[in-house]
């Protein structure tokens, strides 16, 4: 059973979640179908709607469509996609209960759609020396790299240094990122701990 610990200026968090391989692995496929199946909406509703609408058009096709009046195909429309929005809700809804991933570290899933929304905005078009210098500025390899040390650090004082060690060379390669696109916030940060760790009595 799944535990849950809250304070008053503080959101509820999972401390310790408990699934069984197997069924952890069927939940991950599920959610994984669901998905897919949510991302096809994006484009099989809009074909949907076009392919009636060209039945509506040419009067060919069932009487329910080829020979209504306008009215009656706009509301048609309509009840189409607010079944399609409310079908999308459930399946999302379906998702976060059955996905095992995201009970902890639910931003890393937030923080990958923006990502992949980012990767589309380029490929329609948008400036890649904007979106090259926000990918340094934001301090994203920052973040990831401090992320992935306290994972390690976290690991290691488990008692776990197979993982640690994986995680720490997670770590410099991302620190080798930094130093290759020349913004060095890694290094900084890195040099920044280093020195007051130093420091230290």
């Amino acid at each position: 059973m799944t535990e849950i610990s809250a304070s008053a200026d503080q959101p509820a968090r999972t401390e310790t979640r408990i699934a069984p391989g197997r069924y952890a692995t069927a939940r991950r496929r599920t959610a994984r179908a669901l998905t897919w199946g949510l991302n096809q909406l994006d484009w099989m509703v809009p074909l949907a709607v076009l392919a009636l609408a060209l039945l509506w058009v040419l009067h060919i096709g069932p009487a329910w469509i080829a020979h209504v009046s306008y009215w009656r195909f706009a509301l048609y429309a309509l009840a189409g996609f607010g079944a399609v929005r409310i079908l999308a809700e459930m399946t999302e809804t379906a998702i976060d209960l059955v996905d095992p991933d995201r009970w902890d570290g639910d931003v890393a899933f937030e923080a990958t759609k923006s990502i992949s929304e980012l990767r589309a905005d380029i490929d329609m078009g948008a400036d890649p020396g904007d979106v090259l210098d926000s990918l340094k500025d934001s301090g994203l390899l920052c973040e990831q790299t401090d992320t992935f040390r306290t994972l390690a650090e976290v690991y290691a004082a488990d008692g776990d240094e197979d993982q640690a060690q994986t995680l720490y060379a997670v770590v410099l390669h991302l620190r080798k990122a930094d130093e290759t696109l020349g913004h060095r916030q890694v290094s900084d940060a890195f040099k920044a701990v280093e020195t007051a760790e130093a420091g230290r009595p």
